[in-house]
């Protein structure tokens, strides 16, 4: 007997293509299956589907697009845009009543032009509604307040009645609040009901509340990841390598928050290797801690990293760990998976191998200290002559290889003790920036050899050629700026060659922006393609385990 319920349609394989190309060529049928809600038979017959599908065939102009619905206008038209298709307004219209939907639902639809031009999209797969949550500021107009999104792609403002705001909040102009949507008729000005008052708009640290609370960061942990963080306990020698005699430091920014990962190095004794070096990168054993499938690996699983804003961090494990037993303290015994690695005098790795360890760290050192110690020839532990040493070599190979070298300088965000922003200034980069960058590289690739030598499951830090279009539009805008240069670029290397004959510092940074943006985005993925911009053939990030699921 044939069940009434409507069965979630299936994009056609042409459809399927589109997706495919608008989401950069990179579709999970499972996910994509969750996302359109089919399963059994239907989920069997998208993945026949996908398979069938070419994105290379797909059109410039998509037939059918995610989108979001942004405005409902005054005559009751509902407007979306979409991400594959910037600056476009498309026009959403269901083809079954009850189906039309409102501001901040997400749907896939079919896209065709009417007579005018307008791009039409019509209703094909209605998504689950992320959040019927806004932020915003609150601004007077008249005698009554409206909402206005923090979002830069929210169109509306919302109207806020006085039965709309609760008693026991205290909230006027100027302030930012957290509102749920109320339900209106179509022609009705859309309403919001302000739930909490989260500070003025002109205190950062209720500006970064705000984001965090805006793109649904997770805040706080639940009670039973604290439990367990908190009931962790210091981890013995058992059959751990004993690292502790090692004089391994940490060496991060002075306004470091977490401490996952040490070094050292020293001079290789062995006659095998006369000028070489060997050298240890240890990370945090998180792993000790976080076991698969436990709470604390399903927090940190729906975080994914841990996130920085100019005044606070939102971490991606408890802090027990994150700055307790997982964090490279001094001074303080520390279970770690330690990379130990030997160069020769070319900067070449010649072996590595991977231990768990028990180890001390010697000292927390900023990237000033460690270039000043090194400028000045004061050392007093010891450790940073051998570590500039190998990074000489280290950069050396680096250069042979040739890679990508962006000079895009970095700004820093400066808050005051009043929690205001004192100014924005842009951070020296240092020789010690670049040591540290080269040890946790070298131990990336270590790492990424390791598995594919044992043909263990990977997921590889992976960064693809440019696409042909994206350096052909590099080459016109380099011709604008009278620079020439030809769009059969193959190697990291010419890029870096390129903005090395551009010697004004302004335009060397402007041409650097053009050019990243000409690259392809660095993604995770369990099929290994290289890392383009750094010229290596495996790559994989086994460093910074606090703060990075992956």
């Amino acid at each position: 007997m044939a069940s009434g319920r409507r069965r979630p349609p299936i994009p056609s394989p042409d459809e399927l293509a589109e997706i495919v190309h608008e989401r950069g060529g990179r579709v999970s049928a499972r996910d994509l299956a969750r996302e359109l809600g089919l399963s059994g038979g239907a989920k069997a017959e998208l993945k026949r589907r996908l398979r069938e599908a070419d994105p290379r065939g797909a059109r410039r102009a998509p037939s059918m697009v995610f989108c979001e619905v942004s405005e409902v206008d005054a005559d009751g038209e509902v407007w979306a845009e979409s991400g594959s298709m910037p600056g476009a307004a498309i026009l959403i219209r269901a083809d079954r009543p009850g189906t039309a939907p409102g501001v901040g639902d997400r749907l896939l639809a079919r896209l065709s032009r009417d007579e005018d031009g307008t791009v039409v999209g019509r209703v094909f797969k209605l998504l689950p509604r992320a959040s019927r949550e806004i932020v915003g500021v609150l601004q007077q107009a008249g005698g009554n307040l409206v909402l206005v999104p923090s979002r830069r792609e929210a169109k509306q403002e919302f109207f806020i009645r006085r039965e709309d705001v609760p008693a026991d909040v205290e909230a006027e102009a100027g302030d930012i609040v957290r509102a749920t949507l109320q339900p209106g008729g179509p022609l009705a000005r859309p309403l919001a009901k302000i739930v909490e008052r989260i500070g003025r708009s002109d205190e950062p640290a209720a500006v970064s509340l705000a984001v965090a609370m805006e793109l649904e960061l997770p805040v706080s942990f639940r009670p039973a990841a604290i439990d367990a963080a908190e009931a962790a306990e210091p981890v013995a020698l058992g059959r751990r390598e004993d690292l502790r005699d090692v004089p391994l430091v940490t060496i991060d920014g002075a306004d470091a928050r977490d401490f996952d990962d040490a070094v050292w190095a020293m001079a290789d004794e062995a006659p095998d290797n006369p000028g070489g070096h060997v050298a240890l990168v240890a990370i945090a054993d998180v792993a000790h801690y976080v076991r698969p499938g436990d709470v604390l690996d399903e927090e940190a699983f729906e975080r994914g990293n841990s996130v920085y804003f100019p005044d606070r961090v939102i971490p991606m494990l408890p802090e027990a760990l994150s700055n307790g037993l997982c964090s490279l303290r001094p001074d303080e015994d520390r279970a770690c998976i330690a990379c130990r690695m030997r160069f020769d005098i070319e900067g070449h790795l010649l072996s590595f191998s991977f231990v768990r360890g028990l180890m001390r760290s010697r000292a927390r050192l900023t990237y000033e200290q460690v270039q000043r110690a090194h400028d000045e020839d004061a050392d007093p532990l010891g450790v940073v002559a051998p570590l500039f040493a190998l990074y000489e070599k280290l950069a050396a190979a680096r250069r042979r290889r040739g890679t990508i070298e962006l000079e895009l300088p970095e700004r820093v965000v400066q808050i005051g003790p009043e929690g205001t922003i004192t100014g924005i200034v842009q951070r020296e980069r240092l020789a010690a920036h670049m040591l540290i960058e080269e040890m946790m590289i070298a131990a990336n690739v270590a790492a990424a050899r390791a598995l594919t030598e044992r043909k263990a499951p990977c997921l590889f830090r992976v960064h693809d050629k440019p696409d042909p279009l994206r350096l052909e539009a590099l080459a016109q805008y380099l011709e604008h700026l009278g620079i020439p240069w030809s769009a059969n670029a193959q190697k990291p290397g010419d890029f870096t060659r390129l903005l090395e004959r551009i010697g004004e510092p302004a335009l060397r940074e402007q041409v650097s922006a053009f050019v990243l943006r000409s690259q392809a985005q660095a993604i995770y993925s369990p099929e290994n393609v290289g890392h383009f911009g750094l010229n290596l053939r495996r790559y994989a990030h086994f460093t910074s385990p606090i703060r990075r699921y992956s």
